[in-house]
Order: C-alpha cells, then structure tokens, then sequence
C-alpha cells in the first residue's frame, strides 16, 4: 500500500484484506477486490491527488500527440491510428502493422473488457514483486 495514502484509505484497504484473508502487499494485484464498495472506495480519494502508473509504450511522435490532445480512450480508430503512423514514421514495417491491424484487441474482438477504461497501478513495486502483471 503506498505509503501517502490518507488514512480513511489505509483502514478501507486493511478491512478488506482482513475479510479476504489476504496479504496486504498483494491487495494491488486483486482486480475486482473492492467491486463491492467501488463507490465508496473511489469517494475516498477525493480532494486527494493521486500518482498512478500506466504502462504503455509510446513513440516519440505519440508523446507529442498526448502533450496536445491529453489521453484518449481505447478506440478502434486510435489503434488504427497509432499503427499506421508507426509505419509512416519508420517504427515498424508494413508487414508487421498488418499483423498488428489483423490482431489488435478490436480486430479480434477482445475490447469489450477494456472500453471506457483506464488501467493504471499505484505504486511501482509492481515492476520488483510482479513485472510479469504489467
């Protein structure tokens, strides 16, 4: 659990790992854990700033697009985008964006679990405990 979590959020979280009889240093990795109480949980990190981590890899072009137009959604038409501007910029070949164009979350139609989502974790130990989760 990060260290600067407020403590209304620190109790939240050991309750919950104390009914599920789970480690505290795995309640990061629990999807789902707190679906129960989600709107209460959320509710707490308000009025709190919070430092999260996504993983994504980002060409440099793409840096500049989330510079000018911030972090979109997970679209078919911004995976699209993003493929064919690797091809234009020299990062991948034709052949592999066809292969990314062929089997891309929207193309094998395996969006549905991600759409109107942002997927983020919270505190970087992940890359020491667990890289594989990342």
């Amino acid at each position: 659990m990060p260290a600067g979590w407020p403590g209304t959020i620190k109790r939240m979280v050991v309750e919950v790992a104390q009914q599920v009889h789970a480690p505290l240093e795995s309640i990061g990795y629990m999807d789902g854990l707190f679906s129960e109480r989600e709107d209460e949980f959320r509710s707490l990190f308000s009025g709190h700033a919070l430092r999260a981590f996504h993983c994504t890899r980002l060409l440099p072009h793409e840096e500049e697009w989330i510079r000018n137009r911030g972090l979109l959604l997970l679209t078919e038409q911004l995976v699209m985008e993003r493929i064919e501007r690797a091809v234009d910029v020299g990062a991948v070949t034709r052949q592999t964006a066809d292969d990314l164009l062929r089997s891309h979350v929207f193309a094998t139609r395996e969006h549905d679990n991600r759409e109107k989502q942002v997927c983020f974790f919270l505190s970087p130990r992940v890359f020491e405990d667990r890289v594989g989760a990342v």
